[in-house]
């Protein structure tokens, strides 16, 4: 038996409005997979009663300061529940690098303001990146 379902990242709080198909095959005919999903998610809130819930960008990266190319962000202190639990000992932040943008590129992040997106460009972008141009909305 094939089941399927759709689920949105922010259910398992990850502060990205994602969908996912995820589909199982089995030989178990009686399988339920919503309420499997939903028996995995009240054991592990029996443990921690906040680990589901709602965060937005802001709240994932709002204490990274200036990243580096090899070494990764250094001094990431948390701020807040969620940034404590991807913290280190160290506070090392490895997945998040200096990124390197084209000079075009970077205009035109600058030419937007904070909540906008690349529909307030005065140019039409024929790219499948087109949505990377947009600035976060604070908090």
């Amino acid at each position: 038996t094939l089941f399927r379902s759709v689920i949105n990242a922010t259910r398992f709080g990850i502060p990205q409005v994602r969908e996912r198909v995820v589909m199982i095959g089995s030989l178990n005919s009686e399988m339920d997979l919503e309420a499997d999903i939903e028996h995995i998610r009240k054991m592990i809130l029996s443990e921690d009663k906040h680990f589901f819930s709602s965060y937005t960008v802001w709240d994932a990266i709002s204490n990274l300061s200036e990243a580096h190319s090899e070494n990764g962000v250094v001094h990431v202190k948390p701020t807040n529940r969620y940034q404590k639990s991807l913290s280190t000992i160290d506070y090392v932040c490895f997945n998040h690098t200096l990124p390197s943008h084209a000079k075009k590129t970077i205009q035109r992040m600058n030419k937007l303001k904070q909540g906008e997106n690349f529909q307030q460009l005065d140019e039409i972008i024929k790219s499948v990146h087109s949505g990377s141009y947009g600035r976060l909305k604070n908090g």
